[in-house]
């Protein structure tokens, strides 16, 4: 730079950074600065003051811009020399090196690195106040999904589940940034999308820069992405005992994101959280079933014993009715009725008791061989002993083969019941009758089965009143 003519004398290198043909036309000082890019002309234009004045080494580094609108990264130095002849005066002597690749490599090493801390960080502070006790399951499902929007820089993350039989997936959480909020309860479909339930199924990290017209994801497009301004998403599987349960769902919206290995790993590393935090969540699912088990265990226990020493104290009641009602000789009087209506309650009390009973075995029913003609007798021994008089109890027994298989218990309560109804519809009294026989059922049910029976050799018992 001849300072005194304020002229620039560049080498034919120097004209083509500037994106110049060489010698093509003389370069003022504000000619050159003019090229400079206009947020670095101020500190370029007091760097060189400072150097002319301090006579000192200049070293700087300042952005140009080309006429084709290039933005290009050029590394400057230079030195003062004086005492020139004085038609020359002071120069300012140095070189241009076109360093826009180093600086763009620097940048975007400084930006990995600063990228890898923040995910760091992001770890850290997970590992430090993740809980996963089962009290604090929510609260450790919201720090996971905060976590992952702070450490990859993005809009949204959710957590999606499978559901049993794999054509749906549930969200269990979803934190969006811009509002804070997090909601749950979605549902996406597999008729719906189907591409995506495909990709799911790979088991391997979906990474869709392009969401809008990645194949994976590009079902979204209209109902989902543009809705939402997602542009970019990153989906790692959640696995549970080997197996892919569910998703993890990071969205970005802005510019195109482009997936680093950092984040694919760093989401990765969420998902395995979220696999330990589903592993808690079944143990406490399995410790709660245990836990309903002793309780009903011991329920049942006592469940049976109070059903047994009821039964002792309800025989001698039915006994003490049943000796009094055959010692009353007149069937219309007061206390007759009264030894009747003692009758029934025992006998009501009695089906109460064979369920505790059931209740005290868990529900499962003592099933063996039973003589159903046996059984029908014995009922209706206790049926002539403790009706009204007026009633008459037959039986006709025409089963060739009375054998079945059942709870005798349960078969004899039934049939109580049933009869018990039939003398409510006989107030005048009457003739009620329990007949057997064989027949066979077809392989279609009936109409009026609620559940449809075995079909097959069977015996049916009629009620009659």
């Amino acid at each position: 730079w001849l300072i005194q003519s304020n002229e620039l004398a560049w080498s034919d290198e120097t004209y083509r950074i500037f994106g110049l043909e060489p010698q093509s036309m003389g370069i003022t000082y504000e000619e050159y600065v003019s090229r400079v890019h206009v947020d670095d002309q101020q500190s370029l234009q007091e760097a060189l003051r400072r150097t002319i004045e301090e006579a000192k080494p200049f070293r700087t580094v300042h952005r140009i811009l080309r006429d084709n609108g290039e933005v290009r990264t050029l590394e400057v130095q230079a030195v003062t020399i004086k005492d020139q002849p004085s038609a020359v005066g002071t120069v300012l002597s140095g070189t241009y090196l076109d360093v826009t690749d180093r600086v763009a490599m620097e940048t975007r090493l400084r930006e990995r690195d600063e990228k890898t801390q923040r995910l760091q960080v992001a770890l850290d502070r997970l590992d430090r106040h993740i809980d996963f006790t089962p009290e604090q399951l929510t609260a450790a499902w919201y720090l996971l999904t905060e976590t992952a929007v702070e450490g990859l820089d993005i809009e949204r993350c959710g957590v999606w589940i499978y559901s049993e039989d794999r054509d749906v997936i549930r969200c269990l959480d979803l934190y969006t940034r811009s509002d804070g909020a997090h909601t749950d309860g979605l549902e996406l479909h597999a008729k719906e999308y189907p591409k995506y339930f495909d990709a799911l199924q790979e088991e391997r990290i979906i990474a869709a820069d392009d969401a809008a017209n990645d194949p994976q994801t590009c079902e979204f497009r209209e109902n989902y992405l543009k809705s939402l301004g997602i542009v970019s998403m990153l989906d790692a599987p959640i696995r549970l005992s080997g197996k892919m349960t569910g998703v993890i769902c990071n969205e970005h919206i802005g510019e195109l994101r482009c997936w680093s290995a950092e984040e694919q790993g760093f989401a990765s590393t969420i998902a395995g959280y979220a696999s330990q935090l589903l592993e808690t969540t079944g143990r406490m699912a399995l410790e709660r079933q245990l836990q309903q088990s002793e309780r009903m265990r011991s329920l049942g226990t006592l469940a049976g014993g109070v059903a047994h020493d009821f039964n002792n104290q309800l025989a001698g009641i039915r006994t003490a009715a049943e000796l009094l009602k055959r010692l009353s000789n007149d069937e219309d009087d007061k206390e007759t009725r009264c030894i009747d209506t003692i009758l029934t309650a025992s006998q009501h009390a009695a089906a109460l008791t064979d369920q505790l009973l059931a209740f005290a075995r868990g529900g499962r029913y003592v099933e063996g061989p039973v003589n159903l003609h046996d059984l029908i007798q014995e009922v209706a021994n206790l049926l002539t002993h403790t009706m009204d008089r007026r009633i008459d109890v037959k039986t006709a027994l025409d089963a060739s083969v009375p054998t079945t298989q059942g709870d005798a218990s349960q078969l004899q309560s039934m049939l109580l019941n049933i009869a018990i109804n039939a003398r409510d519809a006989m107030p005048d009294g009457g003739t009620l009758v329990i007949r057997s026989h064989n027949t066979i059922l077809p392989p279609e049910p009936a109409v009026g089965y609620t559940i449809a029976p075995p079909s097959g050799s069977c015996i049916q018992i009629e009620l009659t009143d």
